[in-house]
């Protein structure tokens, strides 16, 4: 069957943010859902940026001038729009908008599922994932990741995260013994092809950096990857990519999936100092049997939740004619993380727990 164009029209700079890797993840997205897809170009706009600038590589991507008169059989994908605009006929209309932290009490939004890594992705990705997580395992638990100013907790809901610096440091002064410092990429290769290494892996990106080509290698080849959070937001690049793959995430904010990742089932969560001990303590003690468990658990999860094309589907299940699509940004949670409580829908969303007004108005009614 094929698939409606789908008319975009963005006005904001907030899907510009992260030099383009919003505008990015969500075309691409559509794009490779087959979506023809109609581009207008906001003169504003000087740059898409580095990753957002990627999109006119889209083979079903084109640019246009302006909204054609005829949008009957079109889809409407936009930030901010003017009323003549909506009031035209759209196939559908499907809002773009950053507010996570908002409670959205009557209307149930779709979250958009945080991506992997614009350089991650290619036509052929799900092949590659599919092959990866049958690489050979050479490590119990892995990290590489900038460290360099990950010293802050923005987010303070439902309890201050243990900042990325913070979970290295812990990690390096209280597991000496089931740790193994890497400090140059030839170290870092040269144990990754060897026998398999029951112990915590860190490499050092001060000193060394693993070739984008390839982190996903690495990824796989490990049992379980340590997931501390970002800087401004807990959400990370770096655990979607490992979920991908089948490396279980061992992190701070199983929350903020949607919907939470859970202990023990589809990842290991850890909160404060003494508990990430504790828990690296149980990875490195683990047997192979209950991993084996976990990973086809992670994996299933990111296949269901995670994977691009089950958004699409989600979208084209929903039977409204208007959708509004949540996505997750650095800008807007640095502008609002005070905002952050148990009505945010990234909370109660994630959990499972929210249903929009009018249907719990109909359930009361008619009980």
């Amino acid at each position: 069957m094929k698939q409606p164009i789908i008319i975009v029209k963005f006005i904001g700079s907030e899907i510009l943010s992260e030099k383009g890797r919003i505008l990015f993840s969500l075309l691409n997205t559509f794009s490779q859902a087959d979506y023809p897809i109609q581009f207008v170009c906001n003169p504003e706009h000087k740059s898409l940026g580095l990753h957002g600038d990627r999109i006119f590589e889209f083979d079903n991507l084109s640019v246009i001038d302006d909204i054609p008169g005829n949008t009957t059989d079109a889809i409407f994908l936009y930030d901010h729009a003017d009323k003549q605009t909506l009031k035209q006929p759209w196939l559908k209309t499907i809002r773009v908008r950053f507010d996570i932290f908002s409670s959205f009490r009557f209307n149930r939004p779709i979250l958009f599922p945080y991506p992997v890594h614009p350089i991650h992705t290619s036509p052929d990705k799900q092949l590659k994932l599919d092959a990866l997580r049958e690489s050979p395992k050479k490590i119990r638990l892995f990290f590489s990741g900038d460290m360099k100013g990950y010293n802050k907790s923005h987010v303070n809901y439902p309890e201050p995260k243990l900042p990325r610096l913070e979970v290295i440091n812990t990690i390096l002064e209280s597991l000496p013994n089931n740790l193994l410092h890497l400090k140059d990429s030839q170290s870092a290769e040269t144990l990754f092809s060897g026998p398999y290494s029951q112990n915590c892996v860190i490499i050092d990106t001060s000193m060394t950096w693993i070739d984008d080509r390839y982190w996903l290698d690495y990824l796989a080849k490990s049992d379980f990857f340590l997931a501390p959070p970002g800087i401004i937001m807990p959400m990370c690049h770096n655990i979607i990519e490992a979920m991908s793959v089948g490396a279980i995430p061992v992190t701070n904010y199983p929350e903020w999936f949607h919907p939470k990742l859970e202990h023990f089932k589809n990842c290991i969560a850890f909160s404060d100092k003494a508990d990430l001990v504790e828990k690296v303590k149980l990875v490195l003690d683990m047997d192979r049997e209950q991993i084996r468990s976990l990973r086809q658990n992670v994996i299933r999860y990111y296949q269901e939740f995670l994977k691009p094309a089950r958004f699409i589907e989600t979208v084209e299940k929903n039977k409204d004619r208007h959708i509004d699509v949540l996505m997750i940004t650095e800008r807007y949670v640095a502008k609002n993380s005070q905002r952050l409580n148990r009505n945010s829908f990234i909370i109660k969303g994630a959990s499972g727990e929210s249903e929009s007004f009018w249907r719990k108005f109909i359930h009361v009614f008619q009980s």
